[in-house]
């Protein structure tokens, strides 16, 4: 998912000499701080972003800019096909420094993102925005967006969750025959966690199938730097995965964020992605991590009632937004 903060109309007389282009990787920690400005959940490094400039997804057909003035990057902009998903969808994401905002700029990017939208056989494109920000849900609905869903984002500092109760469900679980194990203990096995991940990603709330291929479930999810296999704990069935909880950890920066959580259908209404969540935010807090990071649908019931007990606190709502129909850039 890509969030951004589209740009409004240029006033009169401010626009400075702003160069419109291809990003390049020398720009990486420069749009690094830029995103996590505009996106403070954002778990990304300079480093993690070369990793992934480096070995990018071709199913993606990823392209990016940037704009500059005197040198400084201060919007940047995407544009490529969904992988997340099977059905044929496109992404743009365009995020300009609110220092920058209502100059064009936003305009500019906005038009090369979509013109190679166009380009990508999509029948849709997704974009999204702070469900605070008036001006770019205003873009987005001037561009023929409507708006198709929300998320809800969470903080939490794991060194102040009570873990009290964690004791406790790991008897109860181990008592019903399953044992929690990290991840790292089923590095070997990254087929089962793949279909792990897909099938308790078919009931994420979703307006489009949730299910990645598995070369780029191993680029997006596996194989990226900052995927913690410590951090990130499963419940076993004898040898079977049947529930985890996923972390994406920067040690250095002190932050985290949840990839996906979640048990099988046949196991769920046990507390078992509580356990996991639990062992999770422990592990985090012991390692001196300050915040986590998370977000659900907001139809997700069962999610944001778990948030909200392990005391996640409401940070923002993302709002999602569809362009259906030819991906045109007008």
């Amino acid at each position: 998912m890509v969030r951004p903060v589209f740009d409004s109309e240029p006033r009169a007389g401010t626009a400075p000499s702003v160069v419109v282009r291809p990003l390049r990787r020398a720009d990486l920690p420069a749009v690094v701080a830029l995103r996590r400005r505009i996106w403070p959940d954002l778990i990304a490094t300079p480093e993690s972003a070369a990793w992934e400039y480096d070995r990018r997804d071709p199913a993606e057909r990823l392209r990016r800019w940037v704009a500059t003035a005197r040198g400084t990057v201060v919007a940047a902009a995407s544009a490529g096909r969904a992988t997340w998903t099977p059905a044929a969808v496109a992404h743009v994401y365009v995020g300009v420094a609110p220092e920058w905002r209502e100059r064009g700029i936003g305009s500019r990017l906005f038009e090369l993102a979509a013109g190679h939208a166009a380009m990508l056989d999509a029948t849709d494109v997704h974009a999204a925005c702070d469900g605070d920000d008036a001006a770019s849900a205003r873009f987005l609905a001037a561009r023929g967006f409507r708006h198709a869903r929300a998320r809800q984002s969470w903080s939490l500092d794991p060194g102040a969750v009570s873990l009290a109760e964690l004791p406790a469900r790991q008897a109860a679980a181990e008592g019903a025959g399953l044992r929690l194990v990290p991840v790292r203990e089923l590095m070997h096995r990254p087929e089962d966690l793949y279909l792990l991940h897909v099938e308790i990603a078919r009931d994420i709330p979703a307006d489009v199938p949730i299910e990645s291929t598995y070369p780029t479930w191993r680029i997006r999810e596996f194989d990226t730097p900052l995927f913690d296999p410590d951090a990130s704990f499963c419940i076993l069935d004898g040898a079977n995965p049947v529930a985890l909880t996923w972390m994406f950890v920067d040690l250095a920066g002190r932050r985290a964020g949840h990839g996906i959580t979640g048990t099988l259908p046949a196991y769920r209404h046990r507390g078992l992605a509580r356990l996991a969540k639990l062992t999770s935010l422990a592990w985090l807090a012991n390692h001196d991590v300050a915040v986590v990071y998370t977000d659900n649908d907001t139809t997700n019931r069962d999610m944001l009632v778990l948030n909200e007990h392990l005391g996640f606190r409401p940070l923002v709502v993302i709002e999602l937004w569809v362009r259906e129909g030819p991906t045109t850039a007008g």
